[in-house]
């Protein structure tokens, strides 16, 4: 690593899992983006000096079924715990594939977190709680499923006004790919775009565009999900 001085992004691969962590070097004070298995960087740089972060993209990990509860690794919560204690204060954008689960309830260490992206399967169990408010989230990006997936999006999916309980300040809701709507899945659209309206939240598609449909009158089920 000191041969890259002024080291900014690091994409860490697959490798076999470390109990203990990276011992700190000058290089990162540089480092402002990583990327990697949220076990694998929570565990390695909890402990790290990282002056300049301000974006992490983490996944499951390699050694994690993609399955795995979240109480299924309570033994190793402690690390995620130690990373967001440490890191969180700096935070300003989160991507999460397949483990927003997990992390969850750690964002409260995200003071100045702004941005946050995640799988639209991901399992968040996106029900209105009162564990979850995070009123400096300003900008969400949904994600189509990195792996194929045979269910369907449905309107259940995500609701807008469980996105206003989660994030009550949310001014944009961008759909990071059209591919995850069919055309037979317009009527979803339509639903979310006049529940993120109603909410004062703004529907876009990946080009920053916002979501333009044919103005029909709602119907008693579109309506349901706006109240």
């Amino acid at each position: 690593m000191s041969t890259f001085p002024f080291l900014e992004v690091l994409r860490l691969g697959h490798v076999p899992y470390l109990s203990a962590p990276f011992t700190p070097w000058t290089t990162t004070n540089h480092l402002h983006t990583l990327h990697g298995g949220m076990m694998l960087i929570c565990g390695q740089f909890r402990y790290v000096p990282l002056p300049a972060l301000s974006v992490i993209h983490l996944h499951l990990d390699p050694h994690l079924p993609a399955h795995f509860a979240p109480n299924g690794i309570l033994a190793l919560e402690p690390l995620v715990v130690d990373f967001f204690t440490a890191h969180g204060k700096a935070i300003k954008k989160i991507v999460s594939r397949g483990v927003l689960t997990f992390f969850m309830k750690f964002l409260g260490h995200c003071d100045n977190l702004h941005d946050l992206m995640f799988e639209i399967h991901d399992d968040l169990a996106l029900e209105p709680t009162d564990m979850l408010n995070l009123p400096q989230v300003k900008r969400i990006g949904i994600l189509p499923r990195a792996q194929h997936s045979a269910r369907p999006i449905v309107s259940d999916d995500i609701r807008p006004q469980w996105f206003r309980s989660y994030f009550p300040a949310v001014k944009v809701v961008r759909l990071m790919d059209k591919r995850m709507f069919r055309s037979e899945k317009e009527s979803i659209l339509r639903d979310w775009k006049n529940g993120m309206t109603h909410h004062g939240t703004r529907l876009e598609y990946p080009d920053g565009n916002e979501v333009s449909l044919a103005t029909t009158e709602p119907t008693n089920d579109q309506r349901r999900y706006v109240q």
